[in-house]
């Protein structure tokens, strides 16, 4: 659940992002003597804010593969992955 509503929310601010480049993008077209720092800062928060929540997802991802797998527990196997599937039914 979790996971979902992180990749939820990377996408909600990332389009978030978009749109205020976008719209800079226009602001400065018309009007090239724009000041657009505001807009920019916006755009740099809504950065960090993406990063964040992806380093916590990529956290507690890890916490929890780490869980199930106990033992087997392979670092290299996370990071890198495997050709098959050994998700437990």
């Amino acid at each position: 659940v979790l996971f979902r509503s992180a990749s939820i929310t990377v996408l909600l601010v990332l389009l978030v992002d978009q749109t205020i480049k976008i719209h800079m993008q226009q602001l400065h077209k018309h009007n090239p003597k724009e000041n657009l720092d505001k807009l920019q800062t916006v755009r740099d928060n809504l950065l960090l804010i993406i990063i964040a929540v992806i380093v916590i997802g990529y956290i507690h991802y890890f916490i929890r593969a780490r869980n199930e797998f106990g033992n087997n527990f392979s670092y290299s196997k996370f990071v890198f992955g495997t050709v098959k599937c050994s998700h437990k039914k």
